[in-house]
């Protein structure tokens, strides 16, 4: 008979589809294959929370810049040269 005591609480999977299981042992937190206390796991959650909010402005920042870079290119007009003879806007 399984041990109630130690078990899976859930999964998750990162963003190559891994999964990894999210669980208690008794008076720990399992991560994985790894062990944490209650004291561990208060220092793991306050890096957890640091980490999302650093990549959701790390996230923000590069989404300005996408936007930032598509709109400069909607903005270039690309003109032929109108030179008699010449070709393909070799003028710029």
């Amino acid at each position: 008979m399984a041990d109630p005591g130690a078990r899976i609480l859930g999964e998750v999977a990162d963003m190559d589809d891994i999964r990894l299981g999210i669980g208690v042992d008794h008076d720990c937190v399992t991560i994985g294959a790894h062990c944490f206390t209650a004291a561990q796991m208060e220092d793991v959650a306050q890096l957890l929370v640091a980490a999302v909010w650093q990549a959701g402005q790390q996230k923000g920042a590069m989404d300005h810049e996408t936007a930032e870079a598509d709109r400069r290119r909607r903005n270039v007009v690309i003109t032929a040269c109108a030179e008699p003879g010449c070709g393909d806007g070799c003028h710029g």
